[in-house]
């Protein structure tokens, strides 16, 4: 798509005259954005990553969750504490 685009630039009559496949430059064009149209709508929207509902999905699993994390979920320190217990436990699965 981007190269029909470029060629379009350099050449104002190639969208129209330019035949490839009984089909012309700006038929292509079409038929190619309405694609990325919809193969874009079909990409999720980005998640927002927040810790601290991470970690009471954890608690709901495990029933342990330290008071002193509550609030400090985004810390690096909670996140090694809580690498380090449930890493070990994954391990042993």
């Amino acid at each position: 798509m981007f190269l029909i685009v470029l060629l379009s630039f350099l050449d104002d009559d190639f969208l129209v005259n330019v035949q490839l496949f009984g089909r012309n430059g700006l038929w292509y064009l079409g038929v190619f954005g309405a694609m990325l149209a919809v193969l874009r709508s079909l990409i999720p929207p980005n998640e927002i990553f927040t810790p601290e509902e991470t970690m009471q999905e954890v608690y709901k699993h495990t029933s342990y969750m330290p008071s002193d994390w509550e609030g400090r979920c985004h810390t690096y320190q909670v996140r090694s504490t809580s690498m380090c217990l449930y890493l070990s436990a994954l391990a042993r699965q």
